[in-house]
């Protein structure tokens, strides 16, 4: 029965390889200061310190409703000028990037964590022999250098 499990244990092994090797964190670049604040004399909240998507949501949700009362507005008034709509010094573009982007970085490090784990639980379901085998291969190749 364990060479039957070790074989499926290796498969799967491979797998979860391949799937981390696919898992590529590109360092991310930001457009704003990632001090996001709610109001000009509210708290400020450094976004690299925000752990939740709905947080960083509700953000984004805040400067987006502030972008389209904005621009209504400057309708309405028949503002001949090119205004630009700003949230402390940014625009929501940038905004916008920068939130989706921290949102990736969040992505990342919860599928690390999940593949992480799982090579754990993978490494506990190894047989004896499966481990005396892997750790001998593992000799082989540094005596054969």
């Amino acid at each position: 029965m364990s060479e039957v499990n070790d074989k499926v244990v290796l498969k799967l092994q491979e797998t979860l390889k391949q799937k981390k090797e696919e898992l590529v964190q590109v360092k991310p670049a930001y457009n704003t200061n990632m001090s996001f604040k709610y109001s000009p004399t509210g708290l400020a909240t450094n976004l690299h310190t925000v752990s939740s998507i709905s947080t960083l949501v509700g953000m984004l949700a805040h400067v987006w409703r502030a972008w389209q009362d904005f621009n209504y507005i400057a309708e309405q008034l028949k503002v001949n000028e090119v205004v630009e709509f700003k949230h402390e010094n940014f625009t929501f573009a940038e905004w916008n990037a920068d939130i989706e982007t921290r949102i990736n970085v969040l992505n990342f490090q919860a599928k690390k964590a999940q593949y992480e784990a799982l090579e754990k639980r993978l490494l506990a379901l190894e047989s004896d022999d499966l481990k005396a085998s892997k750790e001998l291969e593992a000799i082989i190749a540094i005596l054969s250098k």
